[in-house]
């Protein structure tokens, strides 16, 4: 029996927001998926001679990494949180996996060690020692937990660590096949230059967001985030734009007072009820847009708040995004 190997580019993009130890802060993040598929031809396909249908094969990549878990089947919240897919979730530590901890990233972790407590069936809250001020209350499908090894090389740009976890989770589901994942942060320029009448600057930020009334059921969660991009004629507007973005968490919302800063809440009909309150340092600013935190939204608040003088286009993520006139 022959042996092949096909290559199923692009297969989806993972949109996230996770913790940043070394930072000790939370930031967007987003990839592109690919996944290099061998075996043997027709192993599962008698005469079709192909290692898999490519067509579901990549219905079935993106469908485990968009995946969101029923809480309903797991006593535990960490659990849970293993199972989950990967797509508009937030990503946390849990133990070493594939390698020690080094002597700094140990006392790191330390302090990264979150707390889940469930609460109801379907909600967990989520605390830290570290940050008394931080409290997080999602469903326990918007959580998805990594080895703490995992997640810093994430933090330092290594990729191979997230790509083998990212191959091994999949893996369940195409059996017969040896999956190897790859993933990149490439935009999608697609026909920018023309839209915009050139050649464009390219201005990379990340930041976080949920947006409550969003028909999406991903994008409703609380804490997810993007990186993202702004591409302009003008390469000091790009710029500005970028630096004011980046790291950033946009919100609308009630504010509370006090001891506490900032609280925000909300109910979703298909997710229940969200809250999140920021720990001292989480994110370089809190953004309130005044309304939903969508990248049309944001898009007009950069315009009017920047005295933007050029047309730009604002991603959210590394493949969609909105294009904003620019001329205040």
């Amino acid at each position: 029996m022959n042996a092949a190997a096909i290559l199923v580019n692009r297969a989806t993009v993972i949109d996230l927001a996770f913790w940043k130890p070394h930072e000790k802060a939370f930031a967007g993040a987003s990839f592109n998926v690919h996944c290099l598929l061998s075996g043997p031809v027709d192993g599962n396909n008698r005469d079709e001679g192909v290692v898999a249908d490519f067509s579901t094969a990549k219905k079935t990549i993106k469908r485990d990494i968009d995946q969101h878990i029923d809480p309903y089947q797991f006593d535990s919240p960490t659990d849970a949180a293993l199972a989950n897919g990967f797509d508009h979730k937030l990503v946390l530590p849990t133990k070493e996996f594939f390698r020690p901890l080094t002597g700094e990233e140990s006392q790191l972790f330390e302090s990264a060690v979150f707390k889940f407590e469930r609460t109801g069936e379907t909600h967990c809250l989520v605390t830290n020692q570290q940050m008394p001020q931080f409290r997080l209350l999602v469903p326990l499908n918007a959580l998805r937990l990594v080895p703490a090894d995992v997640l810093f090389d994430l933090e330092k740009e290594v990729f191979t660590p997230f790509e083998k976890y990212l191959g091994d989770f999949l893996q369940q589901s195409l059996p017969g096949v040896t999956i190897k994942s790859f993933v990149d942060q490439r935009p999608d320029l697609g026909p920018l230059g023309r839209l915009l009448g050139g050649k464009c600057h390219i201005e990379f930020f990340d930041y976080a967001h949920g947006l409550r009334h969003s028909s999406s059921y991903g994008c409703q969660n609380i804490l997810h985030g993007h990186l993202s991009f702004v591409a302009s004629m003008d390469p000091s507007e790009a710029q500005q734009i970028s630096k004011y973005l980046n790291g950033a968490y946009l919100y609308q919302s009630k504010v509370t007072h006090g001891s506490v800063p900032l609280r925000i809440e909300y109910h979703t009909d298909a997710r229940g009820e969200f809250s999140y309150q920021p720990g001292e340092g989480d994110h370089q600013n809190n953004l309130n847009l005044g309304n939903e935190p969508t990248v049309e939204n944001l898009g007009a608040h950069i315009a009017s708040v920047l005295k933007t003088r050029s047309p730009f286009f604002l991603s959210e993520g590394l493949q969609k995004g909105c294009l904003v006139d620019g001329r205040s």
